[in-house]
C-alpha cells in the first residue's frame, strides 16, 4: 500500500515539475498514469490544478476553467488548505480568462487575488509579483495605461529582488507597452530595449524576439523607418531559426505584421502586401488566436484598398470583425469597425460607412 502511495506521489510530483516549466502535454501524460479514485483527498485539488494549468497551456481553456474550478472548490471548502494555496488556483483561472481573451472576468478574478493581499492573507513575495503583473496585464489590455503602470511598478522592486531575470524581462516588456499606451514612445522605447536583451542575455530567445518585434513596432511610430526596419528582421530570423515544430507562430506574425505596416507607412505597397500576407498567414496557423487574426486580416484589407482591390478589402474587413468579436476586446473592436468604416468611406460607399462606424463609438456615448 505505502508503494502504491508513493508510486502516485512520484507522477503527481513528475506532472507539477512538467507544468511548471511549461511542458503542459508531459504534464497530461503524467497524470495519465494516475488512478483519480486512488488519491487521498488533499492530493484530488492538486490533481485538478496541474490538469487545468496544462490545459490553459494547450490553449484547451473551457476544459481547463473547469478543472482549475474543481481544485478551487475543494481547497474552499478543505479546513487544512492555505489561504496561498486557493489564491494560486484563483489567480490561475483568471490566467485562463486572460488568455481566452476575457479581459473583464480574469480582472475580476484577479482583484479577489488582491483582496487577500491587501488583507495580508497572502503574503509570499513570488505571488504578489505574478499578481501585479497579472493585474497590471488586465488592465492594459483594457486601455488603462495609468492603472497598468501602478501595478507594474509594485512588482517591479519584487522581480529585482527576486532575481528572477524572466520574470523581470517580462516585466520591462509590459512597462514598455504600457508607456506606448500613454503615447510616451521614448520611455516605452527604453524599457522595450531592456526586454529585448534581458531574454537574449537568458537565452530566451522565442521571448527576445516577441519583445524585438514590438520594439520595431515603436520604432515605426517614432518615424525610425531604417532602425525599425533593421530591428525587425532581426526579430523575423530569430523566430524562424527554429526547426518547423518550434517555430515561434506569434512572434513571426507580429514580426511580419509590423514590417507591413512599416512598408505601409512608408506607401512600398508590394513589400507590404508581401508580408501582410505572410502576417495573415501566421496567424491562421495560430489556430484562436482571434486577436492576432483579426489584427492581420484588418491591416491587410487597408493594403488591399491601396492597391485597388476593393473586393478583397471588404472581405477581410467582414472577416476581421467576425473574428474579432469572438473576443471579449471591445476598445480593439471599436477600433477595426472604425477602420473598416475608413475604408468604406474612401470607397465612397457612404451609407455602409456610417452603419459601420456607428459600431466604432461606445455604447454609453448615447
Amino acid at each position: 500500500m505505502e508503494a502504491n502511495q508513493q508510486a502516485l506521489d512520484i507522477e503527481l510530483m513528475n506532472a507539477y515539475v512538467a507544468v511548471e516549466n511549461y511542458r503542459a502535454q508531459d504534464a497530461l501524460n503524467f497524470l495519465g498514469k494516475l488512478e483519480f479514485s486512488k488519491l487521498s483527498s488533499d492530493l484530488k485539488p492538486v490533481y485538478y490544478s496541474i490538469s487545468g494549468q496544462a490545459n490553459v497551456l494547450l490553449k484547451n481553456f473551457e476544459a481547463g476553467i473547469t478543472e482549475l474550478q474543481e481544485a478551487l472548490d475543494l481547497l474552499e471548502h478543505d479546513p487544512k488548505a492555505t489561504y496561498l494555496q486557493i489564491e494560486r488556483v484563483r489567480n490561475w483561472i483568471g490566467t485562463a480568462y486572460y488568455d481566452r481573451s476575457d479581459v473583464n472576468q480574469a480582472l475580476k478574478q484577479h482583484l479577489q487575488c488582491l483582496q487577500a493581499v491587501i488583507n495580508r492573507r497572502v503574503v509570499d513575495a513570488r505571488f504578489r509579483l505574478k499578481l501585479y503583473l497579472n493585474l497590471g496585464n488586465d488592465f492594459l489590455m483594457l486601455g488603462n495605461w495609468k492603472r497598468a503602470l501602478e501595478f507594474y511598478r509594485q512588482a517591479l522592486p519584487l522581480a529585482v529582488k527576486g532575481e528572477d531575470r524572466e520574470d523581470l524581462g517580462g516585466l520591462y516588456w509590459a512597462i514598455g507597452l504600457a508607456y506606448r499606451g500613454k503615447h510616451n514612445l521614448a520611455r516605452a522605447k527604453l524599457y522595450l530595449e531592456k526586454s529585448t536583451r534581458q531574454f537574449k542575455d537568458i537565452g530566451e530567445l522565442k521571448q527576445s524576439a516577441r519583445a524585438r518585434s514590438l520594439l520595431g513596432l515603436v520604432m515605426i511610430e517614432r518615424k525610425e523607418f531604417e532602425l525599425a526596419e533593421e530591428t525587425l528582421k532581426e526579430a523575423f530570423s530569430l523566430a524562424d531559426s527554429f526547426k518547423d515544430t518550434e517555430k515561434d507562430l506569434v512572434a513571426l506574425t507580429s514580426a511580419s505584421a509590423n514590417l507591413a505596416l512599416l512598408y505601409k507607412q512608408q506607401k512600398k505597397w508590394a513589400q507590404a502586401e508581401e508580408w501582410g500576407v505572410a502576417s495573415l498567414n501566421y496567424a491562421t496557423e495560430l489556430g484562436n488566436d482571434m486577436l492576432q487574426l483579426s489584427q492581420s486580416q484588418a491591416q491587410l484589407a487597408e493594403i488591399k484598398l491601396a492597391l485597388g482591390k476593393k473586393d478583397e478589402t471588404i472581405e477581410l474587413f467582414n472577416q476581421a470583425v467576425t473574428n474579432i468579436e469572438r473576443t471579449q476586446l471591445a476598445s480593439i473592436t471599436r477600433q477595426i469597425y472604425f477602420r473598416y468604416g475608413s475604408s468604406l468611406k474612401q470607397m465612397g460607399r457612404m451609407k455602409e460607412a456610417v452603419d459601420i462606424m456607428s459600431k466604432s463609438v461606445p455604447q454609453d456615448w448615447f
